[in-house]
């Protein structure tokens, strides 16, 4: 009997080449177009390289409209009378 014995058995496996590496490099395309879209859309820059929320003016000025209509004068509210003036409340004629 020969004292070498040794087997060698090689096998090659063939896979083929699946599409989800396309279809992950086009949806990565896509999320980032749509968030460079999204990002002009929704405030983008200023235009001179700051980007928005860096300390900008936040006051808002409301004016009223301008009417034809001449402003006239409110007749003036009756006062409260003094408290002499109050009549005092009725007696009790249970005595």
């Amino acid at each position: 009997m020969p004292d070498n014995t040794n087997t060698t058995v090689r096998e090659t496996h063939v896979r083929e080449k699946s599409g989800i590496s396309g279809f992950a490099f086009i949806l990565g395309g896509v999320v980032v177009a749509i968030a460079i879209v999204g990002f002009f859309l929704y405030g983008g820059f200023d235009g001179n390289g700051a980007g928005v929320g860096d300390g900008g003016n936040t006051n808002v000025n409301v004016e009223m409209p301008a009417t034809d209509a001449p402003a006239t004068d409110a007749p003036a509210a009756e006062a409260t009378p003094p408290a002499a003036e109050i009549a005092p409340p009725a007696a009790d004629s249970a005595n």
